[in-house]
């Protein structure tokens, strides 16, 4: 499923059931503004992928899915835009990529009937005032926060086993919160 839209006030959904599909919104217009633009993809199953492109102002792009090998990155350029990514299963990637000020992402990898192994979450914030939180629970899971701007919040929460936590803050006045519960974690900030 590919959504193409341009303008404002848009609302994208994509609901996709099974394995091997793919859902790409596009919601860019070099013309317009390009505000108030929303982006839903909730896909089950294994080897997913879900792309989100958006640019302009208070943009939200939400991704939910379920299976094992699922992609979901979403890119984002311009202020104020919301980013939520939720994974469930095993070897998923969640990628957020966003260019602007006061952006704020949110990656959860968790699922209470899995294991949840082998996820990575990725998070690169350019601007100031961004805020990325991650989840992670279970084992042998990555999160990589990098923020290059001012006034930076990173927070990440793993659970389980063998987990490992990067976050390379860049500027000034940056906090990053890192907790990890379970053994054998690492974490470098």
């Amino acid at each position: 499923a590919t959504h193409k839209q341009g303008e404002d006030n848009n609302w994208a959904w994509t609901n996709q059931d099974g394995d091997g599909n793919n859902s790409i919104i596009i919601q860019d217009d070099a013309t317009t503004l390009n505000i108030y633009n929303d982006a839903y993809t909730r896909q089950l199953g294994d080897d997913n992928y879900s792309g989100v492109d958006q640019f302009g102002t208070y943009n939200d792009a939400y991704t939910y899915q379920n299976g094992d090998d699922n992609d979901s990155d979403v890119d984002q350029d311009g202020n104020l835009n919301y980013a939520y990514h939720e994974q469930g299963q095993d070897n998923n990637d969640a990628d957020t990529d966003q260019d602007g000020n006061g952006n704020a992402s949110i990656i959860v990898q968790d699922d209470p009937f899995t294991l949840n192994i082998y996820n990575d979450a990725w998070t690169k914030q350019l601007g100031d005032r961004n805020y990325s939180y991650v989840v992670q629970i279970g084992e042998w899971n990555e999160s990589d926060v990098y923020q290059r701007g001012n006034d930076n919040n990173a927070t990440v929460d793993q659970g389980g086993y063998l987990n490992e936590s990067d976050v390379l803050s860049w500027g000034n006045l940056n906090n990053a919160d890192v907790d990890q519960v379970g053994i054998y974690h690492d974490s470098d900030i």
